[in-house]
């Protein structure tokens, strides 16, 4: 597997993104930037439950935030998962497809990818 997206800096992931490589595209750079997003849902609640006039549901809110960032670690994996499977998918596409017996494997190997 590629290195994780997460060891490039901004620069290097705008790169990738802007680059002739297609592999880092729309679901990594998606994910990548709600798992960001998450960050900051996390960090206004952990804000809002230290405030002295906090009145809520502290369970609640502390149940928010390990939501919040396990979401967030969910869509890391997806980010670096996304090129592989797009590589994957691209393998197959490419597959031939001149006999029914070579129609079919690309097929079989077009829905793994996808799945």
């Amino acid at each position: 597997m590629p290195p994780s997206l997460w060891e490039s800096n901004l620069e290097e992931f705008r790169e990738k993104v802007a680059g002739p490589d297609a592999s880092v595209a729309a679901v990594a750079v998606s994910a990548v930037f709600a798992a960001c997003a998450l960050g900051l849902v996390v960090m206004v609640l952990e804000i809002m439950g230290k405030r002295k006039g906090f009145q809520g549901d502290r369970h609640r809110l502390e149940a928010l935030v390990e939501a919040a960032r396990e979401e967030s670690d969910r869509l890391a994996r997806y980010a670096d998962e996304d090129p592989a499977a797009y590589a994957a998918y691209m393998r197959a596409v490419r597959m031939p497809k001149n006999t029914e017996v070579q129609r079919q494997a690309r097929e079989i190997a077009v829905t793994a990818a996808l799945h």
